[in-house]
Order: C-alpha cells, then structure tokens, then sequence
C-alpha cells in the first residue's frame, strides 16, 4: 500500500472518533466587524491579547461570523473582559438559506468573569454569528467554537 493511502485510511478511522473539543476552531474576536460601519473608528485592536476593544462612549456592537462544517446545537465560548462595572452581554444567531432568522442563547460577562458560553442551532446552508454589545473599555479577545 502506497503511504498517502495508508496516511488517508488512518486519518478517516480516527477523525471521526475524536472528542468535538479537539475539533473546535478559535479566531480572535478582531476577525469581527462593527454592526453599523461608521463606527469603525470606536474599535481598536487591543494591544495586549490581540482581541477588540471599544473605546466610544456608550454602547457598541461589535459581530463575529462564525464557520460550521455541519448543521445541528452548537457551544460557542467567548473570552472578553469587562470595563469596570459596564458589562459586555453577547448573542449567538443564525439565519438559513432563506433568511429566516434564529435567535441563540445570551449572556453576559459577570465582574471578574473572562468567559462566558452560548448556544446556537446552526443551519446547514445559512449563517451564524455571535453580537457582541461593548460599553467603552471593554475588550473581547477571542471566541472558540
């Protein structure tokens, strides 16, 4: 047997037996955007994780899209840090190929907290993303999924 074949038969006898975490992809949150681009100018990359930070007054929404290879529940962990007592509360969605809109889980980073986690039922030929709502100071850094 040639070694590519061999290489080939052994990686489709294993991939499938891996636990989902040792699957999961993970991208700094500054792959995102800003909701409504004229406020592009009140994110900057963060100089210390690489992450997003907001540095407006008030409130703003930063998205990150997200890629799925496959339809279904999906656990999606995000990384962030509050600004003082101004908290970050972040939404999972989704929409399939006809526009139709899904709402997934919300949450909100507590004081001290740096993680928080969200559910989202993916569809398989749509979109999904994560709405992050920043108060000015606050950093998101990384999102994993």
């Amino acid at each position: 047997m040639k070694r590519h074949h061999l290489i080939a038969l052994v990686t489709t006898a294993v991939l499938p037996t891996l636990p989902a975490s040792l699957l999961a992809r993970s991208q700094s949150a500054y792959l995102g955007n800003p909701e409504i681009g004229k406020e592009a100018h009140c994110f900057d990359l963060h100089p210390h994780g690489g992450g997003v930070q907001q540095n407006c007054s008030g409130t703003k929404h930063w998205v990150m899209p997200l890629v799925y290879d496959n339809a279904g529940s999906k656990t999606i962990r995000i990384y962030g840090k509050n600004a003082g007592r101004s908290t970050i509360t972040c939404r999972a969605a989704s929409a399939d190929q006809h526009g139709e809109y899904r709402a997934g889980s919300k949450s909100t980073f507590r004081e001290n907290q740096h993680e928080i986690r969200l559910t989202v039922n993916a569809h398989g030929y749509g979109g999904t993303w994560v709405r992050c709502y920043m108060p000015k100071g606050s950093v998101v850094y990384s999102i994993t999924y």
